[in-house]
C-alpha cells in the first residue's frame, strides 16, 4: 500500500512539472551564487537552503491536496484500506526526497563539509513544513483561499527568524521550529563547527515540533478535509 501511494505521488509530481521546475531552480541558484563574492555567498547560502524545503513542503503539499480533492480522488481513496497516516507519510517522503536533492546541490555549491547536519536539518524541515501545509490547507476549498490564508500561517512561523538573519539569536529562540532550522543550516555552512550541544537542542526542538505537527495534521486532515472525525 505504501509503495503504491508513493509511486502515485511521484508520478503526479512528475506530471505537474515539479522536477523540471526544481532542475531550473538549481541551475538558477548555481548561476547566481557562482557570481557572488565568497563572503556574501557564505551568508546567503544558508538562507536559500532554509527557505527551499520550507517553501516546497508548505506550498506544494497544499496545491497537491487541493488538486486531489478537486479531482475527487480523496474520498474514494479513503473508502479503501488506505489510512490517513499512510497518505501523509507518502506526501512527506516524496516531497522531502525532492527537497533533499536540491539541498544536496546547494551543499556542493556552498562547499559544506557537514553533510550529516545539513541533510538532517533539511529532512526535518521539509517534513515539518509538509505537515504544516496539510494543516493549513485543510480549512480552505480553493487555491486562492489557500494562498491568502497561507500568509497568515507563514507570518508567525517566519517572523521570529528575521532577527537571526540580522545576527541576533539568543538561545531561547531555538525552541521555535523555524529558528532551530535556520540555526542548523547556518551551522552546516559556518567556518567553525557548530557546538554539539546547540546542534542537539536544535534537532530535538525541530523533531518535537515535527511530531506535534504530525498529530495535528492527522486530526485536521481527517476532520476538515475528509470529514471523517
Amino acid at each position: 500500500m505504501m509503495a503504491a501511494l508513493l509511486l502515485a505521488d511521484l508520478r503526479l509530481q512528475w506530471r505537474q512539472g515539479f522536477y523540471a521546475a526544481y532542475a531550473l531552480v538549481c541551475v538558477s541558484y548555481a548561476l547566481v551564487l557562482g557570481a557572488l563574492p565568497d563572503e556574501l555567498r557564505r551568508w546567503l547560502v544558508p538562507l536559500i537552503v532554509y527557505s527551499d524545503p520550507a517553501v516546497l513542503g508548505f506550498f506544494f503539499v497544499g496545491g497537491l491536496t487541493l488538486l486531489e480533492r478537486g479531482e475527487g480522488v480523496l474520498q474514494p481513496l479513503f473508502v479503501t484500506p488506505v489510512r490517513v497516516e499512510a497518505w501523509l507519510a507518502s506526501k512527506c517522503i516524496s516531497l522531502t526526497a525532492l527537497a533533499l536533492s536540491v539541498v544536496a546541490a546547494l551543499g556542493v555549491l556552498g562547499e559544506t563539509n557537514r553533510w550529516g547536519l545539513l541533510m538532517s536539518a533539511a529532512a526535518l524541515t521539509s517534513v515539518c513544513f509538509v505537515l504544516l501545509g496539510v494543516i493549513a490547507v485543510s480549512r480552505f476549498e480553493t487555491i486562492n483561499q489557500y494562498i491568502g490564508g497561507a500568509v497568515l500561517w507563514a507570518t508567525p512561523l517566519v517572523a521570529p527568524v528575521l532577527p537571526m538573519v540580522a545576527g541576533w539569536s539568543p538561545g531561547w529562540m531555538l525552541a521555535w521550529p523555524t529558528c532551530a532550522s535556520l540555526a542548523l543550516f547556518q551551522g552546516a555552512f559556518a567556518e567553525a563547527p557548530m557546538p554539539w550541544g546547540t546542534a542537539a537542542v536544535c534537532l530535538l526542538s525541530l523533531a518535537a515540533w515535527t511530531g506535534l505537527a504530525w498529530v495535528w495534521a492527522v486530526r485536521w486532515f481527517s476532520r476538515y478535509t475528509l470529514g471523517l472525525r
